[in-house]
């Protein structure tokens, strides 16, 4: 797997035109303004001459051998031939930042800074979808060969979401089926993920299950377990339970759980040791064997109750079934499949996951999250006051969002990667909801009235938004352009949520409970508890 790698985006990025209109004369304007050309020919040899073989390599330790030349106009041009090179060229750049020679190492560690401007998901998304447009001859080679150097995980699922778009033209995925065979695991991978995305290759892609690589079995198991026929992703799954550390074996049971329900084996820590991991390959074995279809809903409701630092689970009565006690803070949880709670603990400066008997499976510190969010395969998106982060099941960063400027009140990611969020002003005094496409450019806005910060922000892929608005004493449903749909009074509250029936739950800051209310307003479900309700969550 490519190495994961922290980028800092920011909303205009850092000597990038500000974020304008989606579509071609966004990529030609982010193209320009880096050098590139927008021509599908260029572009191909340009990722060609950034991948990282032989030839490659050589002109890498070339230009790092003239940083130190006498000549000033040689040093300069080797700085830049690194800087145009690329992502491949880091590892070679951390090490020569270390130089005793203090211009060497400046000149590294300006090649590295510059890297992440030029070869920053943004501009990559803009090459790929430039080429995807202009289908140029050799477009899927120069992506596949070009992916193993994209160290950064935003820049190689830019690249994938190309590859997918190229899979479905029968020219290209001719290529794309040669690949099945090649010799570097990852664009083994890719091939087969493109293909599959495409419905093409079934039978051959299905038989890389088998492949010798544990990263080509997993990465396409993990795909094909979303499939609507299942089967053999599950064995292929149960079959790398063993050798599974952390990171896989939390990618493992979250295809497993979502495929479960809350019929699978109880939540528990991933075991270290061979043994503990062998019996849970057991658990999940059995589970497969008599396997129906996964659970539906219990009609239960996760609530928050704030002021108690616990979350509860109740059933249809209203009772509660389980506790998770001792919390700190939670703004934010989230029901799993399988039984497990996602949170955000605000003071305890962390997102845990943990099972009903209140263990802890995952942890990540991170300082005051807001919300958290399972986005499947393991990672996490969680979001604070400054930034929104994703996180891997080992815990590493591997994307962050900033807004330079504003606070980030609430935020949700729907399932197509579109992302919503409440940003208010440093002055507290407008706020305003911003819909991000799953590139991370700007869909749209439109002002809102937000006064309170922490969980998620209820919104659909429409566009459309439920807004709880707490000194307006009522709950809003606006559409893109900032027209109200529907409203109902609520008693100052703080979180909103659409349920598949229609209707629409809702917690206030005051008011001791919840209410679910239908669409004149009517309450069909209440609870009332002698503490605060700050989030009520169905599942």
């Amino acid at each position: 797997m490519w190495t994961s790698f922290l980028i800092a985006l920011s909303l205009p990025g850092q000597g990038l035109p500000p974020l304008g209109p989606i579509g071609d004369a966004y990529d030609q304007a982010i193209l320009k303004t880096v050098g590139l050309p927008d021509d599908g020919k260029e572009l191909v040899e340009h990722l060609r001459k950034r991948s990282a073989d032989a030839n490659t390599i050589g002109r890498i330790r070339l230009a790092l051998t003239r940083l130190s030349d006498d000549r000033f106009e040689i040093r300069e041009e080797a700085t830049l031939e690194l800087v145009r090179l690329g992502p491949v060229c880091r590892a070679h750049l951390i090490e020569a930042a270390r130089d005793q020679d203090p211009e060497v190492a400046d000149r590294a560690r300006h090649c590295l800074e510059k890297i992440r401007e030029w070869h920053s998901e943004r501009v990559i998304g803009s090459v790929v979808r430039r080429l995807v447009a202009s289908r140029p001859p050799g477009a899927e080679e120069a992506l596949l060969r070009y992916l193993p150097s994209a160290e950064d995980v935003g820049c190689a699922e830019e690249v994938m979401d190309g590859l997918k778009a190229l899979a479905r033209s029968p020219v290209t995925a001719g290529a794309l089926a040669s690949a099945l065979r090649d010799s570097e695991p990852l664009i083994r991978l890719a091939a087969a993920r493109s293909l599959r995305s495409a419905g093409r290759e079934l039978d051959a892609t299905r038989g890389m299950l088998r492949d010798p690589s544990r990263e080509v079995r997993l990465g396409l198991a993990l795909d094909m377990a979303r499939e609507p026929d299942p089967e053999p992703a599950i064995a292929a799954l149960l079959e790398l339970i063993p050798g599974a550390l952390l990171a896989e074996g939390v990618a493992i049971e979250d295809a497993l759980y979502a495929l479960a329900g809350n019929n699978g084996p109880e939540a528990a820590p991933w075991p270290g040791e061979p043994a503990g991991r062998e019996r849970r390959r057991e658990l999940w074995a059995a589970w497969a064997a008599r396997r129906g279809k996964p659970a539906g809903s219990l009609g239960r409701t996760l609530v928050v109750l704030l002021d108690q630092s616990s979350v509860q689970d109740l059933d249809g009565r209203n009772e509660p079934v389980a506790e998770l006690a001792d919390l700190q803070f939670p703004l934010d949880a989230e029901p799993l499949p399988g039984g497990r709670v996602l949170l955000a603990e605000h003071a305890g400066n962390k997102v845990t996951v943990r099972n009903m008997r209140n263990q802890v499976l995952w942890e990540r510190t991170i300082e005051m999250p807001l919300a958290a969010q399972r986005l499947g395969d393991g990672r996490v998106l969680v979001a604070t006051a400054d930034s929104v982060h994703e996180i891997d099941a080992n815990g590493k960063e591997v994307r962050r969002l900033e807004f330079p400027g504003e606070k980030i009140m609430k935020c949700q990611r729907l399932a197509t990667g579109e992302t919503g969020l409440v940003l208010q002003d440093t002055q507290g005094t407008r706020s305003r909801f911003v819909r991000l496409d799953r590139h991370r450019r700007p869909l749209g806005q439109i002002p809102v009235q937000v006064k309170t910060s922490g969980g998620r922000i209820d919104w659909r892929a429409d566009g459309h938004v439920l807004v709880p608005e707490l000194e307006a004493q009522r709950v809003v449903e606006y559409d893109t352009e900032g027209k109200v749909v529907w409203e109902a009074p609520a008693e100052m509250p703080v979180f909103a949520a659409w349920q598949p029936a229609g209707t629409v739950i809702v917690t206030s800051r005051n008011e001791r409970g919840a209410v679910e209310i239908d669409r004149a307003g009517k309450t069909v479900w209440s609870y009332r508890v002698m503490t605060r309700v700050t989030r009520a969550i169905r599942h």
